[in-house]
């Protein structure tokens, strides 16, 4: 059972992270579409299941200690990579920071969160979307590996569509 919530929690905030992302994707350069409840929604839900994810890695994995967390991500690494670091988990309680503080930013300072620059939120989802590939294409095996891939090259052609369409318009 600990082994289904932890897997089911961080692959419910993958879903959550990639509504928003599509949202953001969709409606580029209006600054509007998080405003709508589904996608705040899906934002903060997404936030606080990666932080029970970690919560309860830490608990039935590594049995709440950082020491433990960091030579597993060292060992699984270094079998992967080559590289012997288990810095990873570092990284990873980073990543639940920034997000959680960007949903809760949004949800207690909308109006001030609505003025951010462009290169706040896009600077976060190149975190968030590095993150989420190496955890779950990289580091992952079976079905969720396959889908996040599959959803990773969707959202860089639309990244790539979207980017292009700009330059384009910026030309004329």
């Amino acid at each position: 059972m600990p082994d289904f919530l932890i897997r089911w929690t961080v692959r419910l905030a993958l879903a959550a992270y990639a509504v928003r992302l599509g949202a953001d994707l969709r409606c580029w350069g209006a600054g509007v579409h998080w405003r709508t409840p589904v996608v705040r929604a899906c934002w903060v839900a997404g936030s606080l299941l990666l932080a029970v994810h970690v919560a309860l890695a830490f608990h039935f994995v590594h049995h709440w200690s950082q020491a433990h967390a960091y030579a597993e991500t060292a060992q699984r690494t270094v079998a992967l990579t080559g590289w012997d670091w288990g810095g990873g988990v570092y990284l990873n309680e980073l990543t639940v920071v920034l997000w959680c503080a960007d949903a809760a930013w949004m949800v207690l300072a909308l109006d001030n969160y609505a003025r951010r620059s462009a290169l706040n939120g896009g600077m976060l989802h190149a975190w968030l979307s590095f993150m989420a590939f190496n955890g779950a294409v990289v580091f992952e095996r079976g079905p969720t590996r396959w889908v996040t891939l599959a959803v990773s090259v969707v959202m860089l052609l639309i990244v790539a569509r979207r980017y292009w369409q700009s330059q384009s318009r910026s030309w004329n």
